[in-house]
């Protein structure tokens, strides 16, 4: 017999229902619900898992130090994932490095840089000479 004529013979007969050395359970069947690990006989509540382990209500960690169970709660606050970011200062920074040689840029960025450097001096001055004069 050739090894095409095994493998043929093979491909014609059906899969078997666990492979050699497979000690899995079929897929049609259902895994068990989980027990609490503590072995004792007083169990009450849902079972869940917690780091040291499948617990019940009365075994559960937070049971176990004597609190009250733990509600969940609001979740995350909205800004804690917008937190500040300097943006607006780097901008300043880059255009007063561009205007002034320090960074390399194109000449348009150069001169964009440049009137905005002149902006935000003569805004200063302006609030400067308002704060001398006794406006604000």
């Amino acid at each position: 017999m050739t090894p095409l004529d095994r493998a043929r013979r093979l491909l014609d007969q059906p899969p078997p229902v666990l492979l050699p050395g497979q000690t899995a359970l079929p897929v049609t069947a259902r895994r068990p619900p989980p027990v609490c690990d503590v072995p004792r006989p007083d169990h009450a509540g849902r079972v869940r898992l917690y780091p040291a382990g499948w617990r019940c209500s009365t075994h559960a960690p937070w049971a176990v130090a004597g609190r009250p169970e733990p509600q969940p709660g609001p979740g995350w606050p909205a800004t804690a994932w917008a937190t500040p970011s300097p943006q607006g200062a780097s901008r300043v920074h880059d255009a007063r490095a561009i205007a002034s040689g320090r960074r390399r840029s194109n000449p348009t960025a150069y001169r964009a840089a440049q009137a905005a450097v002149r902006r935000t001096s003569q805004q200063a001055a302006d609030t400067a000479a308002a704060y001398q004069n006794g406006h604000l």
